[in-house]
């Protein structure tokens, strides 16, 4: 495609950066991630595609973006996607700029290279792990080729990192790492790697196998559909054995595990009788019916309000349950199995590492299970910051176990699964 065709489309159909090179990274983030794409002028077609999807590298922008209207399978070119659908956008100047980017995705990229040379050679550092991926020997979602591991019986291991083109471009760019955040994670995933490999390292030497390790971190299928982040496994070929071990990524102070859709920002267009049928849905998962809050959700004229409405239900209904509790404790397992979920969806040894400034954590939601029989919750309404949630504490010391809150803005209405320091002290597993 001739720069002036590009430069036209970028314009008056795109309305972005007219930088080739940017434009077509951006739009491939888009594909990647997948999901409801807005087509035409007006952005009134909207194409499913399938997380993964690329660009032909030939192809460009005439590349037939293959996708399902309505469960019809169509193919619609890229160069016709709305301009509300892409983004670029660069922070700092020249040609070494950096795109802006996920901190806890490229903390995935950090974190599979830290765990690839740790066990390559056993141990790391974080100046190695950045100078690791910064050397250009990774290609995003390629695996590298099988290194041998220097012990007997000989072991292979290879690294496949997949981020979106911004993270992944960020990742291996050096500037990068001027961001202290960035670099403090770096230094805390050196000190996992170190420490909690051990025990794994031992395992592979001594079984006297032949083993093929892959280290996997896929910042792009998690976005979607699991929640697993990095994988470790191995496989032994003469018994035809794989252990694996799942980790969920997260990083700095967030609380957030969860979330889920409240029917669309505040822009869209969306009917307020399926917002009700979305959110109302939402709380079934959590063993609450707010059928009682229904003429007010669906009658009051300010949105926010009628959110209220179902959020001061939830809390009721639960806060009723709770109390009436028999020694089944069912709303509190229903309420413990829906947070496993939104942690770790159908993956069960999924652990969650947080990896802050200087230390990290280890969650294993299974532990959850353990306290059934001996913990009292109770839900109450509460505002944070002028929002409707609904908090699940415990009955005596009042220490908040988790919450549920509002999430407001004009393009995104959604719900916060959101952990508390009672469900930290609970599922903690590891720390460092």
């Amino acid at each position: 495609m001739r720069y002036v065709e590009f430069k036209k489309i970028a314009e008056e159909i795109v309305g972005v950066s007219t930088d080739p090179s940017k434009y077509l990274n951006a739009v491939n983030s888009l594909l990647l991630k997948g999901g409801e794409i807005p087509f035409g002028k007006q952005g009134e077609t909207k194409l499913t595609v399938q997380p993964g999807t690329k660009l032909d590298p030939t192809l460009g922008l005439d590349t037939p973006v293959k996708g399902k209207i309505n469960g019809a399978d169509t193919e619609l070119p890229a160069k016709k996607i709305h301009k509300s659908a892409v983004r670029v956008k660069q922070i700092g100047v020249g040609s070494d700029q950096v795109e802006r980017f996920n901190r806890g995705n490229v903390a995935e990229g950090l974190f599979g290279a830290g765990l690839f040379l740790a066990l390559r050679d056993g141990k790391t550092s974080a100046g190695q792990i950045i100078n690791f991926v910064t050397s250009k020997t990774i290609t995003n979602g390629a695996p590298t080729q099988p290194v041998k591991i220097d012990h007997i019986p000989v072991d292979t291991i290879t690294l496949k990192v997949s981020l979106a083109p911004n993270n992944f471009n960020a990742l291996a760019n050096i500037k990068s790492y001027e961001d202290p955040i960035l670099k403090a994670y770096a230094k805390t995933i050196e000190k996992f790697c170190n420490i909690e490999l051990v025990e794994i390292k031992k395992v592979l030497q001594d079984n006297q196998k032949n083993d093929a390790i892959e280290v996997i971190a896929d910042g792009i299928s998690a976005e979607k559909l699991t929640k697993v982040d990095v994988v470790l496994k191995y496989k032994n070929k003469e018994e035809q054995q794989t252990l694996t071990y799942e980790y969920s990524v997260k990083t700095g102070e967030i609380k957030q595990f969860g979330q889920s859709s409240a029917g669309g920002g505040v822009e869209s267009k969306i009917s307020r009788s399926e917002r009700w049928s979305i959110q109302k849905a939402f709380w079934e998962t959590w063993g609450a019916d707010i059928d009682r809050a229904e003429d007010e959700f669906m009658g009051v004229k300010d949105l926010a309000q009628a959110y209220d409405f179902s959020y001061y239900a939830a809390a009721q209904e639960l806060e009723n349950e709770l109390k009436s509790e028999t020694d089944e404790r069912e709303t509190l397992k229903k309420i413990i199995s829906t947070a496993q979920w939104h942690a770790r969806r159908d993956s069960p040894n999924t652990k969650l590492v947080n990896f802050g400034k200087e230390t990290y954590q280890v969650l294993d939601f299974q532990k959850l299970n353990d306290v059934v029989a001996h913990t009292n919750v109770r839900a109450r309404f509460v505002r944070t910051k002028g929002r409707a949630e609904v908090q699940i504490i415990d009955a005596k010391s009042k220490e908040l176990f988790m919450s549920m809150r509002l999430y407001w803005s004009k393009k995104k209405i959604s719900n916060y699964i959101e952990k508390g320091p009672l469900l930290d002290k609970i599922t903690k597993v590891k720390e460092g």
